[in-house]
């Protein structure tokens, strides 16, 4: 069994790098307010629970890759 990928079209490649155009999808994301070294595995429980079925529906999502995080720093001023 592979991982499915979002459809794209590949628009530009020099070496390892691509620049890809990618087709409309649904996106799920969350924030995790937590220490980056318990961030990822919160946020990935909690979209994980999303897309086998614990939303509204009840219905279970595609999950794609790739997969995506990054750190958002709180600004205090």
């Amino acid at each position: 069994m592979g991982i499915e990928q979002a459809r794209y079209s590949v628009i530009e490649k020099q070496g390892n790098f691509e620049i890809r155009q990618y087709q409309p999808c649904i996106v799920a994301e969350t924030i995790v307010e937590s220490d980056f070294d318990n961030a990822g595995n919160k946020a990935f429980r909690r979209l994980f629970n999303y897309i086998s079925g614990q939303n509204h529906k009840k219905q279970s999502i595609a999950m794609t890759a790739p997969v995506d995080q990054k750190i958002i720093q709180k600004r205090f001023l």
